[in-house]
């Protein structure tokens, strides 16, 4: 008798964390809901500088990505590490420590792309003068032509791939070192516009 009442407590309570779990992950959905409509805000914003000639939207495009994308990343891993069902199942600190490590290496890309956003965004403010005035050197326009394939190669890899998994505890579908090479070889090509618009700034 003792044994079938416990295992009616523990069957009780495991149902009471499903419900929890899953109160919690619809309260996550609907505070990813403006987060994602920002990323949105700032590709909309990114698309229309161009036809538009307004090369400030292109700048605060970057910055929106850049921040709804690291903000997502935290409210996720703040769920996953803190409030998920398999968090709360854990105990200690340590083990907490290291669940919420072990997701952010599995989950890099995120950091790496808001990384790359803000410093293209910050680079392209701070160059702006220069940037407006036509014509604009053909190997600056070449450059921005390959970070901007690389990183929209990158939002779509991240959205397809890594959104949704966010919430799940298998790891992504995607190679994170595949991702990690695209966003290496695009960051070095925005180092290069930095150092190039540097250089024409400086020497004409």
């Amino acid at each position: 008798m003792a044994e079938s009442k416990g295992e009616k407590t523990n069957l009780q309570k495991e149902e009471e964390t499903n419900k929890d779990s899953l109160k919690i992950l619809r309260y996550l959905e609907l505070v990813m809901i403006p987060i994602e409509c920002t990323t949105g805000v700032g590709l909309i914003l990114f698309l229309l500088s161009g036809p538009l000639n307004v090369f400030d939207m292109e700048i605060w495009g970057y910055f929106l990505m850049a921040f709804s994308i690291l903000l997502s990343f935290f409210v996720l891993i703040g769920y996953r590490g803190f409030l998920s069902k398999e968090a709360r199942k854990s105990s200690g600190v340590l083990n907490n420590f290291l669940n919420i490590l072990s997701i952010t290496i599995t989950r890099l890309p995120a950091l790496l792309l808001f990384a790359q956003l803000f410093y293209l965004g910050w680079t392209m403010n701070e160059k702006k003068q220069f940037l407006n005035i036509e014509p604009v050197p053909k190997i600056v326009t070449r450059i921005r032509n390959y970070i901007t394939i690389g990183i929209f190669t990158q939002l779509i890899l991240y959205f397809v791939y890594y959104v949704g998994d966010m919430k799940s505890i298998a790891p992504p579908k995607f190679n994170t070192a595949s991702f990690a090479i695209i966003s290496l070889l695009t960051s070095s090509l925005i180092v290069y516009l930095d150092i190039i618009l540097n250089y024409f700034i400086v020497d004409g």
